[in-house]
């Protein structure tokens, strides 16, 4: 009986230490799922139409879901420029936007006049269910959205198009813009420099276009890949683009600098579950190796007592 005890006593407690050691195996992949909540956010203009506080300059309102308040900063210039934003529809433009939900979209000028003028709107993602985050940050494997359309660019210097930003616009990883002027093109601003995208014309842009951010993953110098799509509003892949970006990314912005026509966005959304990384296959041999040696310490000890 007692020898019984001995041999079943000590593999038992061998396999309770190996046990101990999957658990704290699988504990570490659990940690690594629950910081990588999934963020899911969605939004379009036609959701203002009945607002009893409207789209406008004059406020921030937080309609869809997923996003925070809109902040809105115009500029206009001081000699006869303007700048704004509104609620654009058949009624106040006498068409319908050609990126519209119901007939709606959201629309922006800045007219500089003899000078210059612009407006920037900028709004947060939210933190992910479960998140202790103040802010949201669009994770590896998630894809930001937004519909584009423009009436006119036709001033140097003018621009009208989306940044990718740090929280509060302390950097921006990301640009995409039609620069109107002795450039005239859709230009693509990350952390490799500035340059033109091909296949995408202003006569696309006026009739409207859909853009896709998606986020990858962590590449060798710090910096996160990523890849770009754009199609007609019919559904025509007119550019495709990868590239890398440096920084994070917790908000969105549209902006229009002195483009003379009217801008137009409309359809922001996040959609896509995070790309959850699984630990090293080395962290799995530490932990299966510290139960291991933890379990043969045991062993030991319990042969250096029967001998004792």
């Amino acid at each position: 009986m007692g020898m019984f005890q001995e041999r079943y006593g000590r593999k038992f407690g061998v396999s309770k230490l190996l046990a101990l050691s999957a658990l704290a195996t699988l504990a570490i992949a659990g940690i690594s799922q629950t910081t990588h909540a999934a963020l899911v956010a969605s939004d379009n203009a036609r959701n203002y139409a009945t607002s009893s506080g409207g789209w406008s300059a004059g406020g921030a309102y937080n309609l869809g879901s997923g996003f925070g308040g809109w902040t809105f900063s115009a500029n206009p210039a001081s000699n006869s420029g303007s700048a704004g934003a509104f609620l654009a529809d058949t009624t106040t433009l006498g068409h319908t936007p050609p990126i519209a939900t119901s007939g709606y979209s959201w629309g922006v000028y800045a007219n500089g006049g003899s000078g210059n003028s612009n407006i920037n709107i900028t709004r947060g993602f939210l933190p992910g269910v479960g998140s202790s985050a103040t802010v949201g940050t669009l994770r590896d494997g998630q894809t930001f959205s937004i519909a584009l359309a423009s009436d006119g660019i036709t001033n140097s210097n003018a621009a009208f198009g989306f940044n990718l930003q740090e929280a509060g616009g302390a950097k921006t990883p990301f640009t995409l813009k039609y620069q109107g002027g002795g450039a005239d093109a859709m230009t693509l601003i990350d952390a490799s420099g500035s340059y033109s995208v091909s296949g995408v014309d202003f006569t696309d842009l006026s009739a409207g276009i859909n853009v896709s951010f998606t986020l990858g993953g962590p590449v060798a110098g710090g910096n996160q890949d990523y890849t770009l799509g754009i199609d007609s509003v019919s559904g025509t892949t007119l550019a495709s683009h990868s590239g890398q970006i440096s920084g994070v990314l917790n908000q969105f912005e549209v902006f229009d600098t002195n483009t003379q026509g009217n801008g137009y966005f409309n359809s922001v959304t996040v959609a896509g579950t995070p790309v959850v990384p699984t630990p090293l296959p080395a962290t799995f041999g530490l932990v299966l190796a510290g139960g291991i040696a933890l379990a043969t310490m045991g062993l030991n000890r319990r042969r250096s007592n029967i001998k004792a």
